[in-house]
């Protein structure tokens, strides 16, 4: 996959939906299997609710890379700085759901931009 994708969409509950569309079409075009593409589509919404919660929030963009054997998804909210991350963060059903599904998650605030992001390994495939 070349270049890297990237989508951006209201942050909302609906666009959510739009990004996983995305999401399915890229995975299943580098050749990902059916159930992880679906376990892919449950992590984004997990990452992409966490954002949510923002309620300054514009925009969410998300970016799909393929490098180093894996792919690499990274959500990023507009807004974020003030709150973000959520003090519990690790310690919810979403950061279970995400860790469980993917690998390498991480949150962090850029420049007032609240990001999350992880990735899956395509040497996995079986």
């Amino acid at each position: 996959m070349d270049p890297d994708i990237k989508v951006t969409a209201p942050a909302s509950p609906d666009s959510v939906h739009v990004l996983r569309m995305v999401l399915a079409i890229v995975l299943a075009r580098i050749g990902l299997p059916v159930d992880e593409i679906e376990d892919l589509k449950i992590a984004l919404s997990e990452a992409a609710a966490q954002l949510l919660r923002l309620e300054s929030s514009r925009t969410i963009t998300m970016t799909i890379s393929e490098a180093g054997g894996a792919v690499r998804l990274l959500l990023i909210a507009d807004d974020g700085d003030r709150d973000w991350p959520p003090r519990d963060l690790e310690n919810t059903l979403a950061w279970t759901v995400l860790t469980t599904l993917a690998t390498d998650v991480s949150f962090d605030s850029v420049d007032g931009h609240a990001q999350l992001g992880f990735a899956k390994s395509l040497s996995d495939r079986h």
